[in-house]
């Protein structure tokens, strides 16, 4: 089969378009019966340092190998180069500039027509679809709805949309009608599907699958002291967060967490990840007297070795849906310690893959026990690893999602509705981790 590797084709100059090529078949050379889907996402990574939307590529470069995808994301960067792409990036150039979201009061607004229109922008360009796939119902799938026709769509709630936006005046309005144009309603967790219940999905066209991980590439690692002289971190019990730098992550928490395990042992913590509260942050670390190390963003593939390398991974957020991060340091075989908020509880499950905790003081405590044992962290960390592979690897979550795309062809080719049939079951993922406390 002949491919075309590298190249960048410019569409639709007023539109701002740029379509960048990695491997693609030439026109002639597809293979017949492979649908066509048009992917839509308000985040996607666009350079070796830019980790928004990592899940997205992850599952979109393997969703490519059963289907032509074309990728429709909007970007402020120059145009690049990407080779072994099996999918086309239709990248979108923002029509005009908006504030940064947390400078100015009210300014989501604002942004999200902002990405709205550029996603518009982004469709115009190309039609014959047999399929569109939004993240995220919102900015996304409220585009995805406006232009994808009589097409079936399949919309992906990750957290932000459904926790966040749908309770805002507005947002939620527009959330609803998104969520009412769906064929099929994807939720990364049960707690965001039954969010969605609430804005009147109808419980058959949902299904729950995780975003999913890639656990060859998140793996334990062996000699983890090795590699913390290599990244300059410290041989002390080490946690490590990752994810953007926002009020909302409640960051703080852990720093104050981890000075209090400090008093009694030695624990450092290493932060992966950036935003607006970093220089608050460093402060409570200084007035804590807490040893944490900013490391900044990252590339993916340097996040999965300093993940594998620390002790346990700890998140104080309370509202989130189910982070991929948490996803990762389980296939790095890394106990977590996190508020019990969101679709965490139906990964990390108390005693058994990590801690729950209710507060910064739970934390502390369950910190200090892992600290002081860390025999309990290695069984804890192996069951995690266990988990991840059986329930969280992106090959098995792209299985599933590819399953809906065929419910959703074979809906819109009969025009009859077909039963649904569970892509991820929460008695499944049960049985699994009553097989792990065997």
């Amino acid at each position: 089969m002949a491919v075309v590797s590298g190249g960048k084709e410019s569409l639709g100059g007023a539109h701002g378009m740029d379509v960048v090529r990695g491997h693609l078949m030439p026109p002639g050379a597809q293979t017949k019966g492979q649908p066509r889907v048009c992917v839509l996402t308000s985040s996607f990574p666009d350079g070796a340092d830019d980790s928004g939307g990592v899940f997205v590529r992850e599952q979109v470069r393997r969703l490519s190998l059963s289907t032509f995808t074309d990728v429709v994301y909007p970007s402020r960067r120059a145009s690049s180069m990407y080779r072994d792409e099996p999918f086309l990036r239709r990248r979108t150039r923002y029509p005009f500039r908006s504030p940064a979201m947390s400078q100015v009061r009210g300014i989501e607004y604002v942004r999200t027509l902002e990405v709205c229109t550029a996603l518009a922008l982004g469709t115009r360009s190309r039609r014959g679809y047999d399929l569109y796939h939004a993240y995220w119902a919102i900015p996304s799938g409220f585009v995805a709805r406006c232009v994808k026709g009589h097409r079936p769509l399949v919309i992906t709630l990750c957290g932000s949309d459904i926790n966040t936006f749908a309770s805002k005046p507005g947002f939620r309005e527009s959330v609803r009608w998104a969520l009412a144009g769906a064929t099929r309603v994807i939720a990364v967790s049960h707690e965001l599907l039954d969010r969605a219940v609430d804005l009147g999905v109808d419980p058959s066209r949902g299904t729950v699958i995780p975003s999913g991980v890639d656990t060859e590439a998140f793996v334990p690692l062996v000699h983890k002291t090795w590699a913390r002289r290599a990244l300059g971190l410290p041989d002390s019990f080490l946690c490590v967060y990752v994810g953007s730098l926002f009020r909302s992550k409640r960051v703080d928490r852990i720093v104050r967490a981890i000075a209090r395990v400090g008093k009694q042992n030695p624990c450092a913590l290493a932060i992966v990840g950036d935003g607006p509260e970093r220089s608050s942050l460093e402060m409570v670390a200084a007035e804590c007297g807490c040893d944490v190390r900013f490391l900044g963003n990252r590339p993916h593939g340097e996040v999965a070795r300093i993940v594998s390398c620390c002790d346990s991974f700890v998140m104080a957020s309370t509202l989130e849906g189910l982070p991929t991060s948490v996803q990762e340091a389980m296939s790095c075989g890394v106990p977590v310690i996190a508020i019990d908020a969101g679709g965490l509880r139906e990964i990390v499950v108390d005693s058994v893959t990590g801690f729950l905790v209710r507060d910064e003081t739970g934390m502390s405590r369950m910190i200090r026990h892992l600290a002081e044992h860390r025999d309990v962290a290695a069984n804890l960390g192996a069951q995690a690893r266990e988990f991840a592979c059986a329930e969280l690897s992106v090959e098995t979550c792209v299985e599933r999602t590819l399953t809906v795309y065929d419910l959703c062809l074979r809906t819109a080719q009969t025009r009859e509705p077909i039963s649904s049939t569970s892509c991820s079951g929460r008695s499944a993922r049960r049985a699994n981790v009553r097989a792990l406390t065997r």
